[in-house]
């Protein structure tokens, strides 16, 4: 018999094998749109945050400044985000979303809303309070380790009334 349990059954796997679901999901769905999902996050941030330096966006979308240029640079040469030189941001490039990007990531809400409903479904409002909650408290605890709390955006699909926070 082994000394540890199966692999299948730690925290982190089942994690990370929740967010592959989600993640083929949400590509899926997004795909209808032209997008893929880090495409829509980084819009879905833009939204939330205009103006938001690179470097901040790279945070919070969860990817290295390197990805983030490139997801910036194709979003903008597809005419979904703008970037414009200000004298207060030095040599910083603030993006923003153009009409077409954000006529495209609010096209796109409802279908990452939906992705996220039927992850969700078989949970009740109260466990979709806890698992909140808990995912969160993760995260905390691991970021507090390293000396720092992160900033965390709330993931693809996030609308105020409809993730997990609000719904009973």
């Amino acid at each position: 018999m082994p000394a540890n349990p199966p692999f299948e059954q730690y925290v982190g796997y089942l994690l990370k094998r929740a967010q592959h679901a989600l993640r083929t999901e949400m590509d899926r769905s997004l795909n209808l749109q032209g997008l893929t999902t880090p495409q829509y996050v980084v819009l879905a941030a833009l939204e939330s945050y205009p103006g938001i330096s690179s470097a901040e966006l790279a945070r919070r979308c969860f990817v290295t400044p390197q990805t983030m240029f490139r997801l910036v640079a194709g979003l903008t040469q597809r005419g979904l985000v703008s970037r414009k030189a200000l004298p207060t941001h030095g040599r910083s490039l603030p993006a923003d979303l153009t009409p077409e990007g954000l006529r495209k990531v609010r096209a796109c809400h409802s279908r990452a809303t939906e992705v996220e409903r039927r992850m969700l479904a078989p949970l009740s409002g109260v466990e979709r309070r806890l698992l909140a909650r808990m995912l969160r408290e993760c995260a905390e605890a691991l970021s507090a380790r390293r000396g720092r709390r992160e900033s965390l955006m709330p993931g693809p699909g996030f609308e105020p009334g409809n993730s997990c926070e609000s719904r009973s």
